[in-house]
Parts: structure tokens; sequence; C-alpha cells
């Protein structure tokens, strides 16, 4: 920021955001707000005589005027004994000034440049969505079948038990037994 000893600094901002927050932290520092000047751009406004009317030079003045019409955003701050602090604010919040501009294009600069660092982050997400439809039935069909199933057993009996059998039983149901092997 040009810091003369005029009582004004200017800057120049690439957008509105940082402007705000420039001028958030100039009245954090105790700067009143009639001190601060906030010119956002308006299509086909001009700024120029504003800018002279408030002590900038011509040149200055036609500087961030043109700024001003393409599209940036101009801060400036009026006060006769902070103006070094006040632009170390607008710098820290990206804000550049006709000096720094002029110096750059004839290849020489004064001091480092702050270079605004960005980064973009994805989040993605996954969302259910309905693709379509399947309709499903069950039937339950019930028959009735007759089945032959071969059913086989067996009988075993021993010839002790057969003795015993034989011993209780009358003469007469033993003939009958004895028709058994």
């Amino acid at each position: 920021m040009t810091t003369t000893n005029r009582s004004i600094v200017a800057g120049v901002f690439a957008d509105e955001q940082h402007a705000q927050q420039a001028m958030a932290d100039l009245q954090d520092a105790g700067f009143p707000e009639n001190q601060i000047r906030y010119s956002p751009h308006k299509s086909g406004a001009n700024i120029l005589d504003t800018l002279t009317d408030m002590g900038l030079e011509q040149e200055e003045a036609a500087y961030y005027n043109t700024e001003f019409q393409q599209g940036r955003t101009i801060v400036t701050v009026k006060d006769n004994a902070r103006q070094q602090e006040a632009t170390t604010i607008m710098q820290r919040n990206g804000a550049y000034d006709a000096s720094r501009r002029m110096s750059q294009t004839s290849g020489a600069t004064e001091e480092a440049q702050p270079i605004q660092l960005r980064e973009e982050r994805l989040q993605a997400t996954t969302e259910r969505v309905q693709t379509g439809e399947v309709d499903l039935r069950k039937e339950v069909v019930t028959e009735q079948q007759t089945l032959d199933v071969p059913v086989t057993h067996e009988k075993s009996t021993s010839s002790a038990a057969l003795a015993r059998v034989r011993s209780l039983t009358p003469p007469l149901a033993r003939a009958r037994l004895s028709a058994f092997p």
C-alpha cells in the first residue's frame, strides 16, 4: 500500500470476500467505520472523482478506478497516524496497491509479494437411488399321491427261548409248537 505523508491508504482486492475480511480486521484493530471506505464493483460505476476528492493524485486515482472497472474491490482508510498498520492489515488479506503493481510492470519489486494459496477438496458421498422394480411371487402347490412303500421286518428267536416256552405250555399246545422248527 502506498504510505506517503498523506492520510489515505488504498488497496485493491481481487474479490469482495477478502475485502470484507480486511474491513472487519481493520475495525477489530480499532479503525472507526467512518475512516474506512469500501467500493465493491458495480457495472458502469466510476470512482475516479471520489478518490481524487479524498486526496489521491490523478494518476494513482486513475489506476484504482481502472482496477475497480475491471471488477475488483477498492478499500480506502483515512487515518493520519496509523497508515502502516492499515497497510499491513490490508496486505495480510490479499490487497495490492498502485505502487506495487506499477513497480511490477517496470520489472522491479520493492518487497516480497504474498501469494494466496488455494486448495480444493472433494467430498464424495453415496446415495441410494431406485433404478427399477422387480415383482417376486411364491406359489405353493399341494397334491395327493399314493405310493407303495416296501416294508421289511425280521423276527428272530433263540432255541433256548423256544425251549422255555415249550416247557411252560400244556402238551396239546406243545404239539402245535413243535410244528415250528
